[in-house]
């Protein structure tokens, strides 16, 4: 998707997530692969590919990998 057929939500999200990322390590790491797909007010679709960095024991996504989501916050 070019950036003319991105709605201003969706390059606003874009744009705090490049910036949010490199200052965190954990961020970085996990969330680095992930996409916004679309963006609306109070609405935000994201797709993250999961990798073996993912993963736990048990072939299940991790709960670090979960909270971190949770846990980011986009301001």
């Amino acid at each position: 998707m070019s950036a003319a057929t991105k709605s201003a939500e969706h390059q606003h999200v874009e744009a705090l997530i490049a910036k949010q990322l490199p200052g965190s390590p954990i961020y970085g790491f996990l969330l680095s692969d992930a996409r916004v797909v679309s963006a609306s007010p109070g609405h935000v679709v994201c797709r993250l590919p999961l990798s073996q960095n993912h993963m736990n024991s048990k072939a299940g996504i991790h709960g670090a990998v979960s909270a971190t989501i949770v846990d980011c916050k986009l301001r």
